[in-house]
């Protein structure tokens, strides 16, 4: 099996094939390595597209722990995984379920 991996630079995507290429571009500090399940989620939300320091200000804003010291790889995975997470039911924490039943007489 050939090994596959993406990287993107200046808003770019390159494919790249091989084991030597691909450890190549992990060297490369000009170059940013797409974790897979993130590749298609790069392109739906146009993450790719931002700078570190614009993914690293939604990460804030998202409040993301550790966002500072993130690549943007590991920015646009965690910005997406916040994406995805289901929102809480504000009803599910209500005490309507919890009421006592008066006693009879």
């Amino acid at each position: 099996m050939v090994e596959v991996a993406t990287f993107l630079r200046g808003g770019e995507e390159h494919r790249v094939t091989g084991a030597l290429a691909i450890e190549n571009y992990r060297n490369d500090s000009n170059y940013e390595e797409v974790v897979p399940e993130v590749a298609e989620a790069v392109e739906e939300d146009g993450l790719a597209s931002l700078n570190v320091e614009e993914l690293k200000a939604q990460a804030k804003e998202a409040g993301i722990t550790g966002y500072s010291s993130m690549n943007k790889g590991e920015l646009i995975a965690a910005l997406t995984e916040e994406d995805e997470a289901p929102e809480e039911d504000p009803e599910e924490d209500s005490d309507e379920d919890s009421e006592e039943d008066s006693p009879e007489e």
